[in-house]
């Protein structure tokens, strides 16, 4: 059940999520393998929406919210050319993946193209994220634990 959260939290916010999880990972309550599995599929899930999303109705979005399509065209144009950089650069950014996938899609570039390289890096961006929350929450644990007993 906790895996079917990880994959639907992680479609929307998944750092929040991996980090919760990744906590449940130490106590020994979730596995690693399943974990980053639900973690990945995830978050291709919710990249591929957002991906759609521009896409489809990318001229609509744009209208919304015509200054920030404005500078998030010229960016896209710059950087169309490095496709696979800038999918795996937006996969590590925080609250900018769904703006940037759908501006993205907005560019109508190889959609199966573009579909194999967020199913890749959704793949990185779990298993890196997974591993290093494994390594430093016991660390931040720690540190909370002696900030709560100095306190008066």
């Amino acid at each position: 059940m906790w895996y079917v959260l990880v994959f639907i939290g992680t479609c929307l916010e998944g750092e929040l999520v991996l980090t919760v999880s990744a906590y449940f990972l130490l106590q020994g309550q979730l596995s690693f393998i399943p974990l980053v599995i639900a973690a990945a599929l995830g978050a291709f899930f919710g990249d591929m929406l957002s991906f759609w999303a521009g896409w489809h109705y990318g001229d609509r979005l744009s209208a919304c919210f015509p200054r920030l399509s404005k500078t998030l065209g010229k960016v896209m144009q710059s950087l169309s050319t490095y496709p696979t950089i800038l999918i795996l650069v937006l996969r590590f950014q925080l609250m900018l993946r769904t703006i940037g996938f759908s501006s993205l899609g907005n560019q109508k570039p190889n959609g199966l193209k573009v579909s194999a390289i967020l199913f890749i890096t959704a793949w990185i961006w779990a298993l890196v994220l997974t591993v290093f929350l494994k390594s430093i929450l016991p660390l931040l644990i720690a540190q909370y634990r002696i900030l709560v007993e100095l306190w008066p």
